[in-house]
């Protein structure tokens, strides 16, 4: 397979390797909110972090950046920032 094959390189299948930031909003505004509290930080300070963590992630120039999945429920689960991408690529055989 080249990169002429992997759609998720088109402009119009960009987002579907990761979380838009309406979906994020949409699927995990509430636990966002409860990881908010956990920390002892405000809905917007944990909106600014979590992006600046885990939101870099365009797979086509044109398309809009999306967050990284393994991350986002990562962070959810832990109630902590990580670099969780490191876990999802490392074999364990």
């Amino acid at each position: 397979m080249n990169n002429l094959d992997d759609i998720s390189l088109t402009q119009e299948y960009a987002t579907l390797c990761g979380y838009t930031q309406q979906e994020l909003e949409g699927y995990f505004g509430d636990a966002l909110n409860t990881l908010a509290c956990s920390l002892n930080l405000c809905t917007e300070a944990i909106n600014t972090k979590t992006k600046q963590w885990y939101n870099g992630y365009c797979f086509n120039e044109n398309a809009q950046r999306v967050y990284n999945p393994h991350s986002i429920l990562s962070l959810l689960r832990h109630k902590a920032f990580g670099n969780f991408w490191f876990q999802s690529a490392t074999p364990t055989v």
